[in-house]
């Protein structure tokens, strides 16, 4: 089994597991830590998450390449520990709804995916316009 948390300063990982579920449904193996809200420590919040599983990967995707929280979470890799940031809301829907396991090769098309799915719509109305469709 497979797992995915979501990690973020304030409540983007928690805003983007409620967006998730509103699309998808209750998602089981999302999960979602929004640091710096309370006076835990980020640190023994990653620790408890990743010492208490029962599943066999965990894709970790945090809110910041380089932030405190990416660099947090960057101390888990390992073979069945994958860590992403800058992530989006297309980019967790494409890896949840993949049913294989994980894989670098898998990830990073997924990150391709959600990368072109990110679009300037001044463009591509101006674009549509001219080639009179939209969408």
């Amino acid at each position: 089994m497979k797992r995915i948390l979501l990690v973020s300063h304030s409540h983007f990982a928690t805003g983007t597991k409620n967006a998730i579920e509103l699309l998808l449904g209750k998602q089981n193996n999302l999960f979602a830590i929004a640091a710096y809200e309370d006076n835990s420590d980020i640190e023994l919040v990653l620790n408890d998450f990743m010492d208490n599983s029962n599943y066999e990967q965990t894709l970790v995707l945090t809110d910041l390449f380089g932030g405190s929280v990416n660099t947090f979470v960057s101390k888990y890799l390992s073979e069945s520990v994958f860590v992403v940031a800058g992530y989006n809301l297309a980019l967790v829907l494409d890896l949840l709804l993949k049913e294989e396991p994980f894989s670098n090769e898998s990830i990073r098309a997924s990150i391709q995916q959600a990368q072109n799915a990110i679009k300037f719509m001044n463009d591509e109305v101006s674009k549509n316009e001219q080639e009179n469709t939209f969408f």
